[in-house]
């Protein structure tokens, strides 16, 4: 990372000192008639002109290495920044605002050669997420001048610390691990596999080491075991992030981080239950697309994607739109969002209108604004007005919907989600 920076030169306080004290020195002299303070205050006087004669700029060209952007959690993250500017400068380098979540930067010794300056750090990862490594500020200064360059002049951007392979199973691990795989028409039968479903008796063909032995013992005739085949589905969770304004605020940031959580556990559900488990991410500026996949190797996609979704900018991952045939034929697709942006939900109609089975969980923003914002009852009315209005659109486009509200707990109404899901394919079966 390279840039190139201007700095205007400002006063140092030193100038200031060395004038008031001039001065008093001037009016010593003057009254008492004598010369040597008179001439004292007449070399400090010539110091501070001299010393603020230096008005020209400071250019400088700062220079910055990261060790990596995504790091496992307690791996240290190494920082090299090199600037290069005018031999005559002295520079200090600082970065400022790191990220609380980081640990402290342990400096290297300042390299200061002739016109280029560097130093070493290192930061402790002890908490995963998405941290902000802070800003670069340059102080430079000249011998003999009585001027200071000094600005912030390089964001060093974000890294993503992910947690540990054994932390990232039981992060927010829910109480029911498959709650919200029963959405999937004819998921489970009986094959080969590793889970026991039941006993039947000895058929021809039947392999003998899945005889049972103690149950042929106990029942006097041959019988074998059943079991659930290694096989999963696939799911499709599409996350609205796009909060309608409230991205850069409180309750979007809150929002967002509420909606993610859904989402981990959601994935993480399926994930458990061998399902395939893809992403698709609503933003203003375009949509990220995770497709379809499973294991470990899965969980730390999805979770890493879920800790860029509240990030602003550009995504080189982004896409204006998801082709139909993007989404897995019979793929279950749940959209999350707080109901604020009607693309998404017309979005998720059309997926259903294409075959997909679809459910809708509601993140209760009214009622979080409740909780969170000082606002008077009638805004608060209105509000909830307007959230109860977005939730019967949503049905009147034939989506199963369940609401999250503020202290209700997730696998609830992630429970309620799937049963509703599995009605309305029951019913769209028998119809």
């Amino acid at each position: 990372m390279t840039a190139r920076s201007v700095i205007a030169p400002r006063r140092d306080s030193r100038a200031v000192t060395y004038a008031m004290l001039a001065l008093a020195l001037l009016a010593i002299g003057l009254i008492g008639g004598e010369p040597e303070p008179v001439a004292a205050a007449a070399a400090l006087l010539a110091v501070t002109l001299l010393g603020l004669r230096s008005i020209e700029p400071l250019t400088v060209h700062p220079a910055v290495a990261v060790s990596g952007r995504r790091l496992i959690e307690g791996d240290p993250l190494r920082i090299s920044v090199e600037v290069t500017h005018p031999a005559e400068h002295s520079v200090e380098l600082v970065v400022v605002e790191t990220s609380p979540a980081l640990g402290t930067a342990q400096y290297e010794p300042v390299t200061d050669i002739r016109g280029r300056t560097r130093i070493d750090l290192t930061v402790s990862t002890p908490e995963w997420g998405r941290h902000a490594l802070g800003h670069l500020v340059v102080r430079g200064r000249m011998p003999g001048s009585m001027c200071v360059w000094e600005k912030r002049v390089l964001d060093l951007g974000v890294v993503t610390i992910l947690p540990r392979p054994e932390k990232l199973t039981s992060l927010l691990a829910p109480r029911a691990t498959q709650a919200s795989a029963g959405g999937h028409p004819a998921k489970v039968f009986a094959g080969d596999g590793s889970e026991f479903i039941d006993i039947r008796s000895y058929q021809p063909g039947d392999r003998l080491r899945d005889v049972n032995w103690k149950a042929t013992a106990r029942r006097g005739s041959a019988q074998v075991n059943r079991r659930r085949p290694e096989r999963g589905g696939e799911v499709v969770i599409v996350l609205d992030a796009t909060s309608d304004g409230w991205r850069q605020s409180d309750i979007g940031s809150a929002l967002l981080q509420r909606a993610g959580q859904a989402v981990w556990s959601l994935a993480r559900n399926h994930l458990a239950a061998q399902d395939r488990v893809g992403l698709l991410t609503q933003q203003s500026d375009g949509v990220d697309w995770l497709p379809p996949a499973g294991g470990l190797r899965a969980r730390y996609r999805v979770l890493e994607t879920l800790l860029g979704a509240n990030a602003t900018g550009p995504s080189g991952g982004k896409r204006y739109a998801i082709h139909r045939h993007d989404i897995p034929p019979a793929a279950l697709v749940i959209g999350v969002s707080s109901l604020s942006n009607n693309l998404t939900l017309r979005s998720l109609a059309a997926m259903r209108a294409h075959g997909h089975t679809v459910g809708v969980l509601a993140i209760d923003a009214a009622r979080m604004l409740d909780a969170t914002e000082a606002l008077d009852p009638a805004s608060l009315r209105l509000a909830a007005m307007m959230s109860d209005a977005h939730v019967a659109y949503v049905r009147r486009l034939g989506l199963p919907i369940v609401t999250w509200r503020p202290g209700e707990d997730l696998d609830r109404a992630v429970t309620r989600l799937a049963e509703l899901t599995r009605r309305t394919v029951r019913v769209g079966a028998s119809g």
